[in-house]
């Protein structure tokens, strides 16, 4: 579970970085766009860290927010994300059991990101506690775990596409209960 979350904390952070290296084709044409474009967001970095974390200053946060897509970019972090991306592509045709096998490898390897991206982010700024980098991180991983739970549920209450809905009684499995 914390390997499918870490996992996707770091496509978020991919997006995050790709989107600042360069503007979306949709701002370039649509002038609605435009006008969105030009409210910048208030929140500096990385807007995917949450706005209050317990225990972490307003200062500490907005350092981090600000030093975690750097960090991301970093040639350490780039290794393990590689290392990742082999790890999903080897899991891709994987069968459920050597998925399972597979689970503390990628609990390694994301734990090897966030200690790379931890190292990197120290590195630059010195100022930044290595405890709240810590509780950043967790807040984000619960955040994304929220959002795993509400995306299954969602899943699991929407009908199946294509599946027809069961039939009435003479031709459906269950006969309907008399009421005396």
């Amino acid at each position: 579970m914390n390997s499918v979350l870490l996992a996707s904390l770091t496509l978020c952070l991919a997006a995050l970085v790709a989107a600042e290296d360069k503007p979306a084709e949709s701002q370039k044409e649509n002038p609605a766009a435009k006008k969105k474009a030009g409210k910048k967001n208030p929140v500096k970095g990385a807007s995917f860290v949450p706005e209050k974390v317990e225990g972490v200053s307003d200062e500490q946060l907005a350092k981090i927010r600000e030093q975690l897509p750097k960090a991301y970019m970093s040639p350490e972090a780039e290794a393990v994300r590689k290392r990742l991306a082999e790890l999903k592509a080897q899991s891709e045709f994987a069968s459920a059991l050597e998925k399972k096998d597979m689970k503390n490898d990628f609990e390694n390897a994301s734990y090897d990101l966030r200690k790379a991206l931890k190292e990197v982010m120290i590195a630059a700024d010195p100022a930044i506690e290595k405890g709240a980098v810590d509780r950043v991180f967790a807040e984000i991983e619960n955040i994304n775990r929220e959002r795993a739970e509400a995306a299954r549920s969602a899943k699991a209450k929407a009908p199946a596409k294509g599946k027809t809905p069961q039939k009435p009684f003479p031709f459906g499995d269950k006969k309907p209960e008399e009421k005396k």
